[in-house]
């Protein structure tokens, strides 16, 4: 915001009383502008603009702009439960016998009964960890007296391992279910009383992401080829401090990188926006208007640009 000098005041004084009005009408109005413009921006939050919910402080809001659907709480008409159902051929059968009359004591465990009730027990079975031993020979030919020795299968390369199962159910669970690596170290100690260090959850993880490397770049390049892509980032905590997940997103095809950065610098390092020439759907965040695509602005950020109108 400029301010009025001495030289300007004494120029409209000179000029006379209509260039004074007209000085002080200007700065005035531009006074009007600037109050308002920060007013503003201390009502907008990530409801009513596109600023994300990380930058709303104490007082989040937690309004909805989702409308009462008028449906009764609860599953709804047609569609499939998950209720238990009955198994025709169970896994194991218990017969509770009668062996005593409960009149006079009499042993009747011989005599032949009739099965008149069923109930069915879901249970997960016992778990725990089953080591298996490979072992190779050697043979000597008694013929040509040449010695051969037999191979361990590729899976099995070190002395003591863990197996597939193993190593693709802490992935899942540290990955795909979020669960920290601590807490996964505990749910497979008391679960199935497999101790497994920290930092093997971490190098399987590894081996994980660089075995899915190429459906990573596959997936990729199918976003930026589409014609209309999704783009949205979002405030999270990694290691304690905060950084930005940024996705875009298809019908049918998902990407996600997380980076420290939110604007352009991140977008150009993904690399996905720079080369993208369809149509990009997204917030209006300022950094989007940097890349030659043609822009829409998503719908759920017109309704909360008019709320923040309304309010």
């Amino acid at each position: 915001m400029t301010t009025i000098s001495r030289e300007q005041i004494e120029k409209a004084y000179e000029e006379g009383v209509e260039a004074v009005i007209a000085l002080i009408e200007g700065f005035a109005k531009e006074i009007r502008e600037r109050v308002e413009e920060l007013e503003n921006q201390k009502s907008k939050n990530s409801k009513n603009s596109h600023k994300p919910p990380s930058g709303d402080g104490f007082g989040k809001q937690t309004k909805s702009l989702r409308q009462k659907s008028g449906k009764e709480t609860g599953g709804q008409a047609g569609h499939e439960g998950q209720n238990l159902k009955w198994q025709e051929i169970a896994d194991e059968i218990i017969k509770h016998e009668v062996t005593t009359c409960r009149l006079c004591g009499e042993d009747i465990s011989r005599v032949a009964g009739e099965v008149i009730e069923q109930r069915q027990v879901h249970e997960l079975p016992k778990i725990e960890v089953q080591v298996t031993e490979h072992q190779i020979e050697k043979k000597v030919c008694p013929q040509c007296k040449l010695a051969s020795i037999s191979k361990f299968p590729n899976p099995v390369r070190e002395w003591v391992q863990y197996g597939e199962t193993v190593r693709g159910l802490v992935t899942y669970l540290n990955q795909y279910q979020l669960i920290p690596s601590q807490r996964t170290q505990e749910m497979m100690s008391d679960v199935f009383g497999c101790k497994i260090s920290e930092g093997t959850i971490y190098n399987q993880v590894q081996k994980c992401y660089e075995i899915i490397e190429p459906v990573e770049k596959s997936i990729k390049a199918k976003v930026q080829e589409s014609e209309v892509v999704h783009f949205d980032e979002t405030g999270m905590r990694v290691n304690g401090s905060g950084q930005w997940l940024h996705v875009s997103s298809t019908k049918t095809h998902t990407h996600y990188q997380v980076h420290q950065k939110r604007g352009q610098i991140a977008m150009d390092e993904i690399g996905i926006l720079p080369n993208f020439k369809g149509k990009a759907v997204h917030d209006g965040f300022k950094s989007y208007n940097e890349y030659e695509c043609k822009h829409y602005l998503c719908n759920a950020h017109h309704f909360r640009e008019l709320v923040f109108v309304h309010e």
